[in-house]
């Protein structure tokens, strides 16, 4: 379908979490505190696979980078970015042991 402006609708798909995603999306574990966040580990290929480190992520961040005990009180999840969107993330090394991902 094209829009009126010569733009491609991409419908976005179904994903094991219930949610839908657009095609070719790059999926990271991030990290919340307030209004700010950070994609720390990824980019992966498939959404389960950076849900299945959301918790070594807490882990790490808590054990390592929590001096004053506010990342105890962070939020960690997931987020989706554009296929294009392809930059290592902060923690790989410490969480995939090398600085890159795209796996699963």
């Amino acid at each position: 379908m094209t829009s009126a402006v010569g733009l491609t609708w991409i419908p976005p798909v179904s994903c094991p979490c219930g949610g839908r995603h657009l095609p070719g999306s790059r999926y990271y574990v991030s990290v919340l505190d307030g209004g700010r966040w950070l994609a720390v580990v990824g980019p992966f290929l498939t959404h389960q696979a950076a849900l299945g480190r959301v918790e070594v992520v807490s882990r790490v961040v808590c054990e390592r980078y929590n001096p004053d005990g506010r990342a105890d009180f962070y939020a960690y999840g997931t987020v989706a970015m554009p296929h294009d969107y392809v930059m290592p993330g902060q923690l790989n090394p410490e969480v995939l042991g090398d600085g890159t991902s795209l796996s699963g």
